[in-house]
């Protein structure tokens, strides 16, 4: 009965020892997974900025054909007309009112 409970001892011992063997091999698999998931997070990040960075430029690109200068002409054109124009028109309501 000895010779049994120490053949018993001994597969319990290598099963334990396989098991544990088996939960480092799976430690060490997710330890894999997890790595591979960030990989893929920061993969689709930089694809996310580089296509950030291109449509900027693109933005860019279109702001610099604007005539800056002629622009900045329209809009001291404006500022001349515009308060002498609105008197204009608040002239034009006075009198119009005052005459119904």
């Amino acid at each position: 009965m000895t010779a049994r409970l120490q053949e018993c001892d001994q597969t319990i011992q290598t099963l334990t020892a396989t098991l544990e063997e088996l939960r480092e091999s799976k430690a060490e698999v997710e330890r894999e997974i997890n790595t591979g998931g960030a990989t893929m997070s920061n993969l689709r990040d930089n694809i996310l900025v580089r296509k950030f960075m291109a449509d900027a430029a693109a933005i860019q690109a279109q702001i610099d054909t604007y005539d800056m200068v002629e622009a900045g002409e329209a809009r001291k054109d404006y500022e001349e007309k515009y308060g002498p124009m609105k008197q204009c028109e608040q002239d034009l309501n006075d009198s119009v009112s005052c005459g119904v």
